[in-house]
């Protein structure tokens, strides 16, 4: 995914687990949704990664997030 800032830009992504569905947004420019399927019961974790290049995180906050729907 490109979201079109130069490779020296810091890059912000800010990344939503909801059961099945994933959304990540970068540098709130560029958004994608996807919905996955976890194979195992134990598949409970997330990974980060850099593909052809290095990457560094500086900061990560995670909170759980209430129902949108309380009923």
């Amino acid at each position: 995914m490109s979201i079109g800032a130069p490779a020296e830009e810091p890059l912000q992504l800010r990344i939503f687990v909801d059961h099945s569905v994933v959304e990540a947004f970068a540098n709130d420019r560029q958004g994608v949704m996807r919905r996955i399927y976890p194979q195992g019961v134990d598949a409970t974790g997330v990974r980060l990664f850099a593909h052809g290049g290095r990457a560094r995180i500086l900061a990560a906050r995670a909170w759980d997030m209430a129902p949108a729907n309380p009923w």
